[in-house]
């Protein structure tokens, strides 16, 4: 019977090993023993020390095996090893107490199964998910967040600002004659300067609780939580000028030598009658205001609810 339970474990790809309370070897598989390089009359007999020559290891090995005896209980571990090669392999481990017919725990029975191909394709995996995710909320040309991730994230900001009465606001922001750049200068310089563009801003509404998207074809949309009418002034401002600053010609523009932005901009506190299409709708607006002023500008307006119910809309700027 006892050769038939040694040819059973011998059959076991894990590795099976038991050690006293002396934390000496009496009993492996041969899994084991081609694992540590030994034969079997090797292994039995000897101690840690003597079948891995790394110091660490083995008093690794040795608290882990007396918190098991202190404690009297399973226990389990993921842990690097070295084989005689010098490669090295995870093992998911686990470790019993064995006890005699009294209820002492008299020795340790441990299960080692190499779970490196595993480990290594989870991670492959996590990666895959990480890439596929930010695939998901980011543009492929300017690497900002996409529409789709402005979306879902702005519908939060937008509740939370509603039941905490803060001020949000919302900027759509056009590049003049990005068409007509693109017909001049060809696709890949106008890829280019959507990416300078997408960067440029990303700058300069990242001290803001902000988020900059890309809302389509030459269009970008910003949304700002606890933003002041004024905070939306100054960073309109701001917008422009670091656009200016990247010299970025156009020839093809009908109003500058340069690559221009026009902002149409929108803020107030949301309430039950608001909605976050209704935000991006006058903000549309207010880019429409500031195209047909002669573009290269910003038109900013902001919504108030008077006492009636009306909401009251007042031009801050053009």
């Amino acid at each position: 019977m006892q050769q038939l339970l040694q040819n059973i474990i011998d059959s076991i790809d894990d590795l099976v090993f038991v050690k006293d309370k002396n934390f000496k070897y009496i009993a492996c598989n041969q899994a084991f023993c081609d694992f540590v390089g030994k034969e079997y009359n090797q292994v039995v007999g000897s101690f840690d020390e003597d079948l891995f020559p790394d110091p660490k290891v083995v008093e690794w090995f040795r608290e882990w095996d007396a918190k098991l005896f202190e404690q009297d209980a399973a226990q389990q571990t993921e842990e690097w090893c070295t084989l005689p090669d010098g490669s090295k392999v995870l093992f998911d481990t686990v470790k019993y107490p064995f006890k005699d017919e009294d209820g002492q725990t008299i020795a340790l029975v441990g299960i080692s199964r190499d779970i490196t191909e595993k480990k290594r394709c989870l991670e492959k995996i996590e990666l895959l998910n990480q890439k596929l995710l930010y695939t998901s909320n980011h543009d492929v040309v300017t690497k900002i967040h996409n529409r789709r991730y402005f979306n879902e994230t702005f519908e939060v900001t937008f509740m939370d600002a509603m039941i905490s009465q803060v001020q949000v606001g919302v900027l759509l922001i056009d590049i003049d004659y990005f068409k007509q750049y693109n017909d001049r200068y060809g696709h890949l310089s106008g890829d280019d300067c959507l990416l300078r563009i997408a960067q440029t801003l990303d700058e300069v509404f990242c001290e803001h609780e902000s988020i900059v998207a890309r809302f389509g074809g030459d269009e970008f949309i910003v949304a700002l939580s606890r933003i002041t009418e004024a905070d939306i002034e100054k960073l309109t401002k701001k917008c422009h000028q670091a656009v200016a600053e990247l010299n970025l010609s156009n020839s093809a523009s009908l109003i500058d030598d340069f690559i221009t932005l026009t902002i149409g901009a929108y803020t107030a506190v949301p309430d039950s009658c608001d909605t976050v299409f209704s935000f991006i709708e006058s903000a549309d607006k207010a880019l429409y205001q500031a195209k047909k002023l002669g573009r290269n500008q910003s038109v900013v307006y902001a919504g108030a609810r008077q006492k009636s119910g009306e909401k009251l809309v007042k031009l801050l700027s053009n």
